[in-house]
């Protein structure tokens, strides 16, 4: 019967391209130790494969033999604030061409052969964000918890509810540093630091609403500065620009906008006559239109484009709009694994935080998909001895 059956054997793939994520959450409890394990597993018995650690930006190891990449996995820990999935996917697919890909860690992204989960169910608070004026904490667990918390030298103790948020409003300063005093499943959440920078910005314009605003953000005017802001229609703009147009294509009023865009935090917007600009270039799409779909606010992620000052410059929203757009450039922060940082702290002069309420709540890892093997037949030895097997059985 067993020759009959055309017997097999598993055939594992003799190449593989595993990426594991690097991101902060997965510090948390044993996950970058059960992740070492599972990948010892994956690898074993495989002639050559690549390892790839997806953080915010990807690192490659290998192409080699497993031995060689586990072996330079010791020397690697998790800490980046996001893993960069696509850049992470791409690099392996360049690195070890046609391999089936693996991913590892507490999320699945979905664009892979399989994912192999490395998650629990532990419970965590962590720093979600420091400003200049307010705190949050954000809480992982199933049930309110009490924690501790340091600001500025002074002892806070908060109730976090369940999978949730909790805020801390502070005094208004330029410098604020707080660390969780309970201990948790992540430290690297536990510790942040706000300071406020001066960023320098390249001015083209001298309207006066311009230079006060300036002025009010104490920004400082620098022919090199790496934020530019100028009057008129911004085309591929090179560094984060501040633009208004200098004409207009008469009105209309905004009748929708990208809810829960940064830069229009805090706008109402919603019914205003606003000028209308001329459309920009460069990849900038709207993110505020009339009922004809016509841009009247345009935004690529850095840069923001506005309507003419003058039309802009009384109105209660405007101060808002060029607060938001300068938000990211007023605090001396970097995230958590940039320059290969991965520990929150002060690094000359920067401050390298987490503040990611996704990884404070901790992923708690999606259903697995394992990687299907293929199968190939018994060796002609096994063969034989299957025929004589069989022989054996119709003498009896």
């Amino acid at each position: 019967m067993l020759a009959i059956a055309g017997p097999e054997r598993a055939a594992k793939h003799p190449q593989i391209a595993v990426v594991l994520d690097r991101s902060a959450s997965m510090a948390a409890g044993s996950r970058w130790q059960k992740a070492a394990a599972t990948l010892w597993e994956l690898l074993r018995g495989r002639k050559r494969a690549v390892l790839v650690l997806a953080g915010n930006a990807p690192e490659v190891l290998g192409p080699g033999p497993p031995g060689e990449l586990l072996k330079a996995l010791e020397a690697r820990r998790p800490g980046d604030r996001n893993p960069d999935a696509e850049a992470a996917l791409l690099a392996a697919a360049r690195a070890l061409p046609g391999a089936p890909t693996v991913w590892l860690g507490d999320q699945d992204p979905s664009a892979t052969d399989a994912y192999l989960p490395v998650a629990g169910r532990e419970e965590n608070a962590g720093i979600t964000h420091l400003g200049r004026d307010l705190l949050v904490l954000g809480h992982r667990g199933n049930a309110p918890r009490r924690v501790r918390v340091r600001v500025d030298g002074q002892v806070h103790e908060l109730t976090l509810p369940a999978r949730g948020f909790k805020t801390l409003p502070l005094a208004a300063g330029d410098r604020h540093q707080a660390e969780i005093l309970t201990g948790d499943a992540l430290a690297l959440d536990d510790q942040s630091v706000y300071l406020r920078a001066q960023p320098r910005v390249r001015v083209t314009s001298d309207h006066p609403a311009i230079l006060r605003l300036l002025a009010l953000l104490e920004a400082k005017p620098d022919p090199r500065g790496g934020i530019a802001v100028i009057e008129g229609v911004p085309e591929n703009p090179d560094r984060p620009t501040l633009a208004f147009a200098g004409e207009a294509e008469g009105t209309a009023v905004v009748a929708d906008r990208e809810a829960g865009h940064p830069f229009l935090t805090g706008a109402a917007l919603l019914g205003e006559e606003l000028a209308v600009p001329p459309p920009p270039g460069g990849g900038l799409a709207p993110i505020a239109v009339d009922a004809a779909g016509r841009g009247l606010i345009y935004s690529d992620g850095q840069s923001l484009y506005l309507p003419p000052i003058d039309t802009l410059a009384d109105k209660p929203y405007f101060p808002v709009l060029v607060y938001n757009f300068f938000a990211p450039h007023l605090r001396a922060a970097k995230p958590l694994g940039a320059d290969g940082v991965r520990r929150p702290g002060l690094r000359g002069g920067v401050a390298y935080v987490l503040e990611n309420p996704e990884e404070t709540l901790l992923p708690a890892g999606d259903p697995a998909r394992p990687l299907a093997e293929g199968r190939r037949p018994l060796a002609p030895f096994f063969l034989l001895l299957a025929a004589a097997l069989l022989l054996l059985e119709s003498r009896l």
